[in-house]
Protein backbone atom coordinates (compact mmCIF):
# COMPACT_ATOMS: atom_id res chain seq x y z
CA UNK A 1 0.00 0.00 0.00
CA UNK A 2 2.84 2.33 0.84
CA UNK A 3 4.52 1.40 -2.45
CA UNK A 4 1.42 2.26 -4.51
CA UNK A 5 1.04 5.53 -2.66
CA UNK A 6 4.66 6.45 -3.31
CA UNK A 7 4.24 5.82 -7.05
CA UNK A 8 1.10 7.94 -7.07
CA UNK A 9 2.86 10.66 -5.17
CA UNK A 10 5.87 10.54 -7.47
CA UNK A 11 3.84 10.81 -10.68
CA UNK A 12 1.32 13.30 -9.44
CA UNK A 13 -1.42 10.72 -8.94
CA UNK A 14 -1.53 9.57 -12.63
CA UNK A 15 0.70 6.49 -12.57
CA UNK A 16 -2.06 3.89 -12.47
CA UNK A 17 -4.21 5.40 -15.23
CA UNK A 18 -1.14 5.67 -17.44
CA UNK A 19 -0.31 1.99 -16.88
CA UNK A 20 -3.84 1.00 -17.81
CA UNK A 21 -3.75 3.21 -20.92
CA UNK A 22 -0.41 1.74 -22.03
CA UNK A 23 -1.73 -1.78 -21.54
CA UNK A 24 -4.78 -1.01 -23.65
CA UNK A 25 -2.59 0.32 -26.47
CA UNK A 26 -0.44 -2.82 -26.45
CA UNK A 27 -3.52 -5.07 -26.58
CA UNK A 28 -4.97 -3.04 -29.47
CA UNK A 29 -1.72 -3.24 -31.44
CA UNK A 30 -1.43 -6.97 -30.91
CA UNK A 31 -5.04 -7.46 -31.97
CA UNK A 32 -4.47 -5.36 -35.07
CA UNK A 33 -1.41 -7.44 -36.04
CA UNK A 34 -3.33 -10.67 -35.57
CA UNK A 35 -6.25 -9.38 -37.67
CA UNK A 36 -3.94 -8.38 -40.52
CA UNK A 37 -2.22 -11.79 -40.46
CA UNK A 38 -5.55 -13.61 -40.73
CA UNK A 39 -6.81 -11.35 -43.53
CA UNK A 40 -3.65 -11.89 -45.54
CA UNK A 41 -3.93 -15.67 -45.18
CA UNK A 42 -7.53 -15.65 -46.35
CA UNK A 43 -6.68 -13.62 -49.48
CA UNK A 44 -3.85 -15.98 -50.33
CA UNK A 45 -6.23 -18.93 -50.15
CA UNK A 46 -8.88 -17.19 -52.24
CA UNK A 47 -6.51 -16.54 -55.14
CA UNK A 48 -4.56 -19.81 -54.99
CA UNK A 49 -4.11 -21.40 -58.45
CA UNK A 50 -5.32 -24.98 -58.65
CA UNK A 51 -3.02 -27.61 -60.16
CA UNK A 52 -4.14 -29.17 -63.48
CA UNK A 53 -5.97 -32.50 -63.20
CA UNK A 54 -3.69 -35.54 -63.01
CA UNK A 55 -3.22 -37.34 -66.29
CA UNK A 56 -4.38 -34.41 -68.41
CA UNK A 57 -2.40 -34.41 -71.67
CA UNK A 58 -1.90 -31.22 -73.60
CA UNK A 59 -2.08 -31.88 -77.31
CA UNK A 60 -1.86 -28.24 -78.37
CA UNK A 61 1.76 -28.29 -79.42
CA UNK A 62 1.42 -27.24 -83.06
CA UNK A 63 3.71 -24.47 -84.21
CA UNK A 64 1.04 -22.09 -85.56
CA UNK A 65 -2.18 -20.57 -84.28
CA UNK A 66 -5.57 -21.70 -85.60
CA UNK A 67 -6.51 -19.85 -88.77
CA UNK A 68 -9.49 -17.50 -88.75
CA UNK A 69 -10.07 -17.72 -92.52
CA UNK A 70 -13.39 -19.04 -93.91
CA UNK A 71 -13.63 -22.81 -94.30
CA UNK A 72 -12.26 -24.06 -97.61
CA UNK A 73 -13.14 -27.76 -97.16
CA UNK A 74 -16.43 -29.57 -96.67
CA UNK A 75 -17.24 -33.10 -95.52
CA UNK A 76 -20.09 -35.42 -94.55
CA UNK A 77 -19.59 -37.49 -91.40
CA UNK A 78 -20.48 -41.17 -91.40
CA UNK A 79 -23.84 -42.08 -89.89
CA UNK A 80 -22.40 -43.93 -86.87
CA UNK A 81 -20.07 -41.08 -85.86
CA UNK A 82 -21.49 -39.09 -82.93
CA UNK A 83 -20.89 -35.30 -83.17
CA UNK A 84 -19.14 -33.60 -80.24
CA UNK A 85 -18.82 -29.85 -79.59
CA UNK A 86 -16.14 -28.12 -81.66
CA UNK A 87 -13.51 -25.93 -80.00
CA UNK A 88 -11.00 -23.21 -80.79
CA UNK A 89 -8.57 -25.88 -81.96
CA UNK A 90 -11.09 -28.09 -83.78
CA UNK A 91 -13.36 -27.39 -86.73
CA UNK A 92 -15.25 -30.63 -86.02
CA UNK A 93 -15.10 -33.45 -83.50
CA UNK A 94 -16.73 -36.90 -83.37
CA UNK A 95 -16.91 -39.90 -81.07
CA UNK A 96 -16.48 -43.06 -83.12
CA UNK A 97 -17.95 -46.17 -81.43
CA UNK A 98 -15.61 -49.13 -81.10
CA UNK A 99 -16.58 -52.81 -80.98
CA UNK A 100 -15.53 -53.03 -77.31
CA UNK A 101 -18.03 -50.33 -76.30
CA UNK A 102 -15.49 -47.51 -76.04
CA UNK A 103 -15.21 -44.47 -78.33
CA UNK A 104 -12.30 -43.35 -80.48
CA UNK A 105 -11.76 -39.62 -80.98
CA UNK A 106 -11.95 -38.08 -84.45
CA UNK A 107 -10.81 -34.49 -84.86
CA UNK A 108 -10.65 -32.08 -87.78
CA UNK A 109 -8.51 -28.97 -87.35
CA UNK A 110 -6.84 -26.35 -89.51
CA UNK A 111 -3.82 -24.08 -89.04
CA UNK A 112 -2.45 -21.27 -91.14
CA UNK A 113 0.62 -21.81 -93.33
CA UNK A 114 2.53 -25.09 -93.35
CA UNK A 115 2.05 -25.69 -89.59
CA UNK A 116 5.60 -26.99 -89.24
CA UNK A 117 5.49 -29.41 -92.15
CA UNK A 118 4.60 -33.09 -92.47
CA UNK A 119 7.74 -34.65 -90.90
CA UNK A 120 7.57 -32.51 -87.75
CA UNK A 121 3.91 -33.29 -87.14
CA UNK A 122 4.30 -37.01 -87.75
CA UNK A 123 7.25 -37.16 -85.34
CA UNK A 124 5.17 -35.27 -82.75
CA UNK A 125 2.40 -37.85 -83.06
CA UNK A 126 4.90 -40.69 -82.86
CA UNK A 127 6.29 -39.23 -79.64
CA UNK A 128 2.77 -39.14 -78.17
CA UNK A 129 2.56 -42.90 -78.74
CA UNK A 130 6.01 -43.62 -77.31
CA UNK A 131 7.74 -44.13 -80.67
CA UNK A 132 11.17 -42.80 -81.68
CA UNK A 133 11.67 -39.92 -84.06
CA UNK A 134 12.29 -40.69 -87.72
CA UNK A 135 14.37 -38.83 -90.28
CA UNK A 136 12.40 -37.14 -93.10
CA UNK A 137 13.54 -39.80 -95.55
CA UNK A 138 12.30 -42.55 -93.25
CA UNK A 139 8.93 -40.86 -92.76
CA UNK A 140 8.25 -40.93 -96.50
CA UNK A 141 8.26 -44.72 -96.34
CA UNK A 142 5.55 -44.73 -93.65
CA UNK A 143 3.03 -42.54 -95.51
CA UNK A 144 0.71 -42.86 -98.47
CA UNK A 145 -1.09 -40.30 -100.63
CA UNK A 146 -4.87 -40.12 -100.70
CA UNK A 147 -6.41 -37.82 -103.35
CA UNK A 148 -9.63 -35.95 -102.57
CA UNK A 149 -11.16 -33.48 -105.00
CA UNK A 150 -8.49 -30.76 -105.57
CA UNK A 151 -6.15 -31.74 -102.72
CA UNK A 152 -3.99 -34.68 -101.69
CA UNK A 153 -3.77 -36.01 -98.14
CA UNK A 154 -0.54 -37.40 -96.70
CA UNK A 155 -1.83 -40.32 -94.64
CA UNK A 156 -0.06 -42.20 -91.85
CA UNK A 157 -1.06 -45.13 -89.64
CA UNK A 158 0.75 -45.07 -86.26
CA UNK A 159 0.43 -47.74 -83.57
CA UNK A 160 2.06 -47.43 -80.16
CA UNK A 161 1.43 -47.11 -76.43
CA UNK A 162 -0.09 -44.40 -74.25
CA UNK A 163 -0.69 -44.79 -70.54
CA UNK A 164 0.07 -48.49 -70.78
CA UNK A 165 -2.65 -49.08 -73.40
CA UNK A 166 -2.23 -50.05 -77.06
CA UNK A 167 -3.27 -47.00 -79.12
CA UNK A 168 -3.54 -46.41 -82.85
CA UNK A 169 -3.72 -43.09 -84.66
CA UNK A 170 -4.84 -42.61 -88.25
CA UNK A 171 -3.81 -39.13 -89.37
CA UNK A 172 -4.00 -37.20 -92.62
CA UNK A 173 -2.47 -33.84 -93.51
CA UNK A 174 -3.32 -31.67 -96.51
CA UNK A 175 -2.27 -28.17 -97.53
CA UNK A 176 -4.84 -26.11 -99.40
CA UNK A 177 -5.01 -22.38 -100.15
CA UNK A 178 -2.49 -21.32 -97.50
CA UNK A 179 -3.92 -23.58 -94.79
CA UNK A 180 -2.94 -26.97 -93.39
CA UNK A 181 -5.74 -29.38 -92.49
CA UNK A 182 -5.47 -32.26 -90.02
CA UNK A 183 -7.88 -35.21 -89.86
CA UNK A 184 -7.10 -37.62 -87.00
CA UNK A 185 -8.73 -40.73 -85.55
CA UNK A 186 -7.21 -41.91 -82.27
CA UNK A 187 -8.28 -44.72 -79.97
CA UNK A 188 -7.87 -48.40 -79.05
CA UNK A 189 -5.50 -50.18 -81.42
CA UNK A 190 -7.78 -52.93 -82.73
CA UNK A 191 -10.92 -50.78 -82.89
CA UNK A 192 -9.24 -48.00 -84.88
CA UNK A 193 -7.67 -50.59 -87.21
CA UNK A 194 -11.18 -51.90 -87.95
CA UNK A 195 -12.32 -48.34 -88.71
CA UNK A 196 -9.43 -47.63 -91.10
CA UNK A 197 -11.27 -48.42 -94.34
CA UNK A 198 -14.19 -46.17 -93.37
CA UNK A 199 -11.82 -43.36 -92.35
CA UNK A 200 -9.91 -43.53 -95.66
CA UNK A 201 -13.19 -43.51 -97.60
CA UNK A 202 -14.22 -40.44 -95.60
CA UNK A 203 -10.96 -38.69 -96.54
CA UNK A 204 -11.59 -39.39 -100.23
CA UNK A 205 -15.03 -37.78 -99.96
CA UNK A 206 -13.73 -34.42 -98.64
CA UNK A 207 -14.61 -31.57 -101.01
CA UNK A 208 -12.94 -28.24 -101.67
CA UNK A 209 -15.03 -25.06 -101.86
Amino acid sequence: MNRISSIRDLCGGIALPMVCFAGAVVVALLSGCEDRRIASYEIAKEFAVAAPPAGKVNDRTSVAAPTEQPESLGWTALAHWKPKPASAMRRASFAVPMSDGSDADLSISVLGGTAGGVPANINRWRAQLGLPELAPGEIVGTTESIPADRLVFTFVDIAGQSGGAAIRMLAAIAEFEGQTWFFKLTGPDQGVAQEKAAFVAFLRSVKTR
